[in-house]
């Protein structure tokens, strides 16, 4: 797979414990995306500060006023926690992330509002109007989110 073969991330985690993804990068940046890898029991946050440094992109997430760099699920849009980790969204029921897929690393406002978007079809483009739902990866299945409660962690973004 010519994914794992280009990917970066830390050569010292066991080939058990990586997960690849396509990363596409925040709008403006000169490149669109990048092959990485990351280990499947770190926080979505720890991806988060590995991603931007592998990608050489600023990350201000540790000053409250600033745009935050998040981690955002392509056929969903929804921005994922920091303090979950990529295993339990690789387990997810509705929309989870898949070993080789792809996923939007984006700068996103502090008070991004849960807004789900009506299914419009496809292959996940357009599918709900977010910053991370710029570009497309898996379609859905089930086709639109049921708005469940998740404990308002789970955000759906919208440009």
């Amino acid at each position: 797979m010519k994914l794992k073969m280009h990917a970066c991330g830390d050569k010292s985690l066991p080939q058990t414990e990586r997960i690849y993804f396509q990363v596409f990068l925040p709008k403006g940046n000169k490149e669109k995306s990048k092959p990485m890898f990351f280990c499947s029991k770190w926080s979505i946050g720890k991806v988060v500060d590995v991603a931007a440094s592998l990608a050489s992109l600023e990350n201000n997430n540790n000053k409250s006023t600033a745009q935050k760099l998040r981690l955002c699920h392509t056929a969903s849009g929804q921005a994922l926690p920091f303090e979950h980790t990529l295993e339990t969204w690789l387990s997810d029921k509705e929309y989870p992330l898949y070993n080789g897929g792809n996923i939007i690393l984006e700068y996103l406002d502090n008070d991004a509002q849960v807004q789900p978007r009506e299914h419009r079809g496809g292959c996940g483009v357009n599918r709900f109007s977010g910053a991370c739902a710029r570009k497309a990866a898996r379609p859905s299945e089930s086709g639109e989110s049921s708005g469940g409660d998740s404990g308002g962690k789970r955000q759906r973004l919208h440009i």
